[in-house]
């Protein structure tokens, strides 16, 4: 056999490798995106649909929350006994009185989710602590 010839055969394999690598990073590249998506920080301000307050032993989390009007708050209670979320001012709830947890069917609930469709800055409580407060405030 000739040494030329086995020499060929050798070049030939490493050019094909080299030409599919080429070809594996030339469709790599084509096929990521560039549009790297990056959610907002979780920030008490940034207004949305729809947000969560956890209600734990340290009280309320994020004390102060901004929601679109028609937007939902959800309201988790991690406390391990039982609250009942509802708008000021204590005990009447007169300021929103639909925002009162013990009127609707989630009342006994660790999840108590309200609609807000009323423009303003809401202060709420937990009834049955009334010291543990935060507020909810609502744009359009």
């Amino acid at each position: 056999m000739n040494i030329n010839s086995q020499k060929g055969g050798v070049g030939v394999w490493i050019l094909v490798i080299i030409v599919v690598v080429a070809a594996g990073i030339f469709w790599v590249v084509q096929n990521s995106s560039t549009d790297l998506y990056m959610p907002p920080p979780p920030d008490s301000s940034f207004e949305s649909m729809e947000a969560v307050v956890t209600y734990d032993v340290n009280g309320f989390s994020p004390k102060i929350i901004t929601i679109k009007k028609g937007g939902t708050v959800i309201f988790r209670n991690k406390t391990g006994a039982r609250v009942s979320i509802a708008s000021g001012a204590h005990p009447t709830h007169l300021l929103y009185p639909e925002f009162d947890q013990y009127k609707t069917d989630q009342r006994g609930k660790d999840e108590f989710r309200f609609l807000f469709e009323k423009v303003g800055e809401w202060k709420y409580h937990d009834h049955l602590n009334a010291n543990m407060t935060g507020t909810v405030v609502v744009t359009e």
